[in-house]
């Protein structure tokens, strides 16, 4: 059986969380990629390019420092066309501190649970 492949998007801000998750998720056996060297822009566009379409599974780790970058909301933007295109692939925040329902309206991908976008059936 092939390990699960995450992907996780995160803030630089939430390194140690992330670290943490990383750890934890590899020591079950998981296949995770996530940005731990500040790769260059150029070099990182195409390398996250390659694992969003290579990893069923996206987590982004959520907390207000994450929110208001730009590399997050790419990276939640690019993994939510890729599952309107194929929707047996999973989006999963998770949330490093807490917010409000507002703040997560603003990240198309993270509505809340009645929003067809994340759930389909309305669920």
């Amino acid at each position: 059986m092939s390990p699960l492949k995450i992907f996780i998007s995160h803030n630089h801000a939430d390194n140690a969380f992330c670290e943490e998750l990383v750890l934890a998720l590899k020591a079950r056996g998981t296949d995770v990629w996530y940005d731990e060297h500040n790769m260059g822009a150029g070099v990182l566009l195409e390398e996250i390019n390659h694992q969003l379409l290579e990893r069923q599974i996206f987590i982004v780790i959520l907390s207000r420092s994450a929110l208001s970058s730009h590399w997050v909301r790419s990276e939640c933007e690019w993994a939510y066309i890729l599952y309107m295109q194929e929707p047996s692939r999973i989006i999963l925040p998770v949330l490093v501190e807490h917010l409000e329902q507002q703040d997560l309206n603003s990240h198309s991908c993270l509505s809340g649970p009645n929003d067809h976008r994340l759930y389909p059936q309305g669920v």
